[in-house]
Order: C-alpha cells, then structure tokens, then sequence
C-alpha cells in the first residue's frame, strides 16, 4: 500500500526551488557557539540557529546536500548521546540513509559518515534510547532497533529488534521508564506505546495500548512532567496530561492558535528550559518552527506559538526535523 505523506514528502522535495533556495547565512558564517544551537531539516537541507529561537534569532549555517554529506529529503533528526547529529535521509525504491555529523558544522561540512539502512523503503523518525541504541521507524509497520556503536560509514547489519505497528511509524520518543511512544500516521489509531519488558525489547514485544483522538500524528514528545505532546492534521498541537496516558486517552488540550492550516508537525522536541519545539512541513503551508513559551506559560488551547522562518526554510517550504543541542 501506497503511504499517500511518504508520496508528499518527495512531491515537495522535487517541487522545491532547491538549487535556487537562499538563506540568510553563508559559508563565512561563524560556527555557533556550543550549546545554544536549534537544529532542523527541510527536506533539501540542514540549518543551524541561535537558541532559544526568537523572533530575532540568526540563522548561522544553511548546509545544502552534496555528496560529501549525503543529504537527501532529510526528515527527522536526533542526536545521541556522544553529541553527534543523526539525520535520516528518506528514500522510496532504495534503502534510505543516515547522515552522522560531528558539530559544530559549517556550510560546507561532509558527514562523519553515512549510514544505508540494510532494507529499502522509506524511513522518517529516529530516536535513541537510554543505551545510546538508534530506533528508525520505515513509514510503515516496522520500527527497527540497531545497537551501537555506529562509527564508520557502510551498510547497518540488520536490525537487532523489529516492532511491528499497526499503521504508518512515524516519529519516536522514549519516556522516562525507557517505554517507546509512536506517533502513527493514520486516522483511525493514533500514538501507540510498547511497554519495556525487563529484560530489553524484543521482535514479539507487543503494542501494549493506543492513545487516540488524533488525526495523522506524526510526531511525539514528553515535557519534563510526563506530559505527551502530538500534532493532529489540521486540528493544531495536543497534550496528554501525565495522568491521562491510558488506552483509548483523548487528548485533554489541542490548539490550532497561530497555525498555518496544512500543519503537520514533522517532529517535536523541548529545549533545556521547557520551551515546546514544533518543526512544520505540511504541504502548502510556508514552513515553520513553532515555539511554544512551555517554559513559563501553561500550554493552553489559545496559546500563541512564535512562528519562526528564515529564508532557508521559506525556501524549501518545510522544516521536516528538529534538534537542540
């Protein structure tokens, strides 16, 4: 079956102004300074700004894709925990890629070293868990684990564990007690948690439940209080409280405020204050990073996110991943 996002994803891919996309920075840019830094992805290329990200924030590194970085329709992002960024490449026909960067970058950086995942098909979210091991979900109904440590570029060995979902594996997240979260691009399910088994994750370790009361999630992340944070087509931002994780949960807040009307929220994540991170790539809309003010204002259905763009995002009309480091 024909994942109809994973077929939009190459759609604007190709459709945009890559070879004529500016940003507002160049090759002369300074590195930024470590520990400060918004990372993202817009599907045809990798961008670096100040962090927090304000209204004013400067755009140092716009690092467009080369053979050296191996850069293609790049989709989530995530780094370990040795500090590195992990950026995954999706492709349809051939087996997709993940291009290593050790920071600080610059607009002309090669990757580390590339990594081919050894089954052909899309792959979107990543993730690493408390061992520093990487999970890569296939827009499918696989979600792989591959152990580490990654340190040259070749072709994965196969996974070490495959979980198998019941819809299109999206983004990734792990909460405190090393249980995995999935957000599922579908209508009818929603975002599903594989509890961990004491002994680690295994090929048979079933979906234990499903939160519900989305459409097309794509993308999932805790606050530091336990909350869960997804996105729902066109419906905005959603939070499950803590307390309301069970099976069949609704979510208890979704806000459209500020949004533009095709939002898709290709990946969420927080920064070290508690600020709400959204990277927008919904088809038609210009491309944003939305910030919620989390770290001093209660998420709310009426909150007003920062919408933040620069001319590398405009450019590509998506920002597809995102990452503080």
């Amino acid at each position: 079956m024909v994942n109809v996002r994973r077929a939009l994803l190459v759609l604007a891919f190709v459709s945009s102004p890559l070879l004529g996309g500016c940003s507002s920075s160049s090759s002369s840019s300074p590195p930024p300074p470590p520990g400060t830094s918004a990372y993202y992805s817009t599907l045809a290329s990798l961008g670096v700004v100040s962090a927090p990200i304000s209204s004013v924030s400067a755009s140092f590194i716009t690092l467009n894709p080369s053979a050296g970085n191996g850069l293609a329709t790049d989709v989530n992002i995530a780094f370990d925990a040795n500090g590195r960024l992990f950026v995954v490449n999706q492709a349809l026909a051939v087996p997709s890629t993940i291009s290593v960067f050790t920071p600080p970058l610059t607009a002309t950086s090669n990757a580390t070293f590339i990594l081919t995942m050894p089954v052909s098909g899309c792959a979107f979210g990543i993730a690493f868990d408390s061992s520093n091991d990487m999970w890569i979900s296939n827009c499918n109904t696989s979600i792989y684990e591959f152990k580490g440590p990654f340190t040259t570029t070749g072709t994965l060995p196969a996974p070490d564990v495959t979980l198998t979902s019941n819809a299109f594996a999206f983004g990734l997240t792990f909460d405190a007690g090393g249980n995995l979260w999935v957000a599922t691009d579908t209508a009818a399910n929603g975002v599903e948690e594989y509890l961990k088994p004491a002994g680690g994750f295994v090929n048979s370790t079933p979906i234990d439940h499903t939160l519900t009361g989305l459409n097309k999630p794509q993308s999932v992340a805790f606050d530091k209080s336990g909350d869960l944070f997804s996105d729902s087509q066109t419906f905005g931002t959603a939070e499950y409280k803590s307390t309301n994780l069970s099976a069949a949960a609704v979510p208890d807040i979704i806000n459209p405020t500020g949004l533009e009307a095709n939002f898709r929220a290709s990946q969420m994540t927080f920064d070290s204050a508690g600020n709400l991170y959204a990277a927008d790539c919904g088809v038609g809309d210009t491309g944003h990073i939305y910030v919620y003010p989390t770290s001093t204002t209660a998420f709310s259905a009426t909150q007003t996110p920062l919408a933040y763009t620069n001319a590398d995002i405009m450019a590509k009309f998506c920002a597809a991943g995102i990452a503080i480091h």
